[in-house]
């Protein structure tokens, strides 16, 4: 047995400890968003502003109107289940039209097509609900209503919308700064506003974006040191909220402290060293580029505004409404470059990879998250199953960014995956070579990846050399104890050693399926199989459907005459589909041989 056949789910996890692909952090809700990895996820999620999945009521229509809307209902909700919402909103606005008193389906259609980006159609949709029954109108229509007669210079129409939604919602600060915006907008005194939402008291977890907003506002005042004493305030209570970062360090250069604003750019980096969503202002700064801040008028304050609201969303996992939100803040001003790239995010983790790759594209090089929008776009295409348009989107990123790290990685990561290991480790190697001051932990996967690759092509004497760098400069590291264990156990050298790296690797983490599977394999291969089969049984139940943990336990049933349990894990084995032609053909022949 081979040991790339049991190692083949460890590799996988070379992004897991360091070499990863695409850092992409604007804030701690932003990074609930990027670890949303289900299918349709932004659709499945529980949603308190919008109802349940609505249930249509046709108990006045004709049997032929009640059949259109049961049959609009049902479509738009596998539509919904599968992730198109284009035709989910199709569906919706079919049954919708078959029976316009249906408020469930009509709410239903118009929280879609908001999520959608199809402006007007929720427009439209919004102002029959409004029109059949303002009272039992939903939050977010008044939302919505608010804004498009807000950006239209209706303040006084706005702000009666906002006082009906706000008597059905939370009371939370960007309520607040809503109205406070829109009476700004009507002429209210700068000094006025600012003493109201100075007045207001937010949760605690809020509270940076009242400093942000603040900070905004003394920019309007002309008091720019206020300003960036406000935004200052926001980033001590939050250094990873890129909104303030950003806005700090752009101040900080229209005011001619370009040293000072690089420091904050780079205090972001320290936080998160592979992001790459500061990059364009890093660049500004060390180009020496002077900017002029733009006047900012009400699109901008309430496209601000939902950034947030959408922020906090994201980080209690109710992606649907912060998708929602964040198509309000692009209503007001369709260029936000933080909301057009988080639309991104959530459309790729939707797996709607042509959508998410629209709002990739959106993102202009002047624009803050214009080079995560770039990686994101070799990414997607990677998802796609277009991997070698992939791989090649990297190397001309590359060519084009040769100081940027992370496009290296991404790019090595992608060779390794379709098993080109020779690029993969000089690439790799290009990135240990650029190293500056002494290595430490945050380098360990570099050098583990190297090694996997060099493993994969059989060079096993520079595999142990990297593995065990990588060994040493983390060595608590429970997938790099195994691997490099499970190598030299193998090749059968450094035997106990390598048995005593796997224990270790067991320890740290008793319920990685792949590190038990490889301590059971151990015990499988030095004729312990009493010992061998509890490790990979436990193994089974931990990863049910992996074919070589599932084979590995056939054979050891198979060493203690378990011969019909061996054969059900056999055939589950070949059932999931092995990776390796090797275990697919000696699979097959233990079926027909047993």
């Amino acid at each position: 047995m081979s040991f790339n056949n049991t190692a083949n789910h460890v590799t996988k996890r070379i992004v897991q400890i360091g070499v990863t692909t695409a850092v992409l952090v604007v804030s701690p809700f932003m990074l609930a968003a990027c670890q949303t990895a289900s299918k349709s996820a932004a659709l499945e999620t529980p949603d308190p502003i919008i109802a349940e999945a609505p249930k249509p009521k046709p108990s006045n229509l004709n049997h032929e109107d009640a059949g259109k809307v049961f049959e609009g209902y049902l479509g738009a909700r596998l539509a919904e289940y599968r992730g198109d919402l284009d035709m989910a909103c199709k569906l919706y606005l079919r049954a919708m039209r078959a029976d316009t008193e249906n408020g469930a389906v009509r709410d239903r259609a118009f929280a879609l097509l908001l999520a959608s980006g199809d402006y007007q159609g929720a427009v439209e949709v919004a102002k029959a609900s409004l029109a059949q029954d303002k009272e039992k109108a939903l939050p977010l229509v008044l939302m919505l209503a608010t804004f498009d007669y807000a950006i239209t210079g209706k303040y006084d129409e706005a702000l009666q919308s906002l006082e009906a939604m706000r008597g059905n919602s939370p009371d939370l600060v960007q309520f607040e700064l809503i109205e406070d915006y829109i009476k700004l907008a009507q002429g209210m005194p700068v000094d006025d506003v600012i003493s109201s939402l100075e007045a207001f008291k937010p949760g605690a977890g809020l509270v940076v974006y009242k400093y942000y907003h603040l900070g905004r506002l003394y920019e309007r005042k002309g008091d720019m040191d206020k300003a960036i004493q406000m935004y200052r305030s926001g980033q001590m209570l939050d250094p990873s909220a890129l909104f303030i970062v950003s806005r700090l360090g752009l101040v900080l250069e229209a005011e001619g402290q370009a040293e000072a604003a690089k420091a904050v750019y780079n205090s972001f980096l320290a936080l998160h060293p592979n992001s790459l969503l500061i990059d364009t202002a890093l660049q500004r700064v060390k180009k020496g580029e002077t900017i002029t801040l733009d006047e900012q008028k009400i699109d901008d304050d309430l496209a601000e505004v939902m950034f947030g609201l959408a922020s906090i969303m994201m980080g209690q996992n109710i992606p649907l409404t912060a998708h929602q939100f964040l198509h309000l803040a692009l209503m007001a001003k369709p260029d936000h470059a933080l909301s057009v790239f988080t639309i991104g995010l959530v459309e790729e983790q939707s797996n709607n990879y042509e959508r998410a790759l629209s709002y990739y594209k959106r993102i202009k090089p002047d624009m803050l998250p214009y080079l995560a929008a770039q990686s994101r776009i070799g990414e997607t295409y990677y998802r796609m199953g277009e991997t070698e348009k992939s791989i090649k989107y990297f190397e001309d990123l590359v060519a084009q960014r040769p100081d940027v790290p992370t496009l290296k990685q991404a790019l090595a990561q992608n060779y390794f995956d379709e098993k080109q290991y020779q690029k993969a480790a000089d690439v790799y190697g290009t990135l240990i070579d650029s190293v500056e001051g002494p290595l430490d932990r945050q380098h360990s996967g570099l050098f583990f990846a190297r090694g996997a690759a060099y493993e994969r092509m059989k060079q096993y004497d520079k595999a142990t050399v990297d593995l065990s760098k990588a060994l040493e400069l983390d060595p608590q590291n429970a997938v790099i104890l195994n691997y490099l264990g499970y190598m030299w156990i193998d090749q059968g050298k450094n035997i106990e050693q390598g048995y005593d790296y796997i224990k270790q690797a067991v320890v740290l983490r008793p319920n990685d399926g792949a590190i038990v599977d490889s301590l059971g394999w151990v015990y499988y291969k030095r004729g312990k199989f009493d010992v061998a089969v509890r490790y990979l049984e436990k193994a089974v139940s931990l990863m049910p459907d992996d074919a070589t943990i599932n084979m590995h336990l056939g054979d050891v049933y198979h060493k203690l005459g378990r011969t019909n349990e061996a054969r059900v894990q056999w055939r589950r084995a070949l059932e999931i589909g092995p990776e390796n032609p090797a275990d697919l053909e000696r699979l097959q022949h233990l079926m027909t041989s047993n």
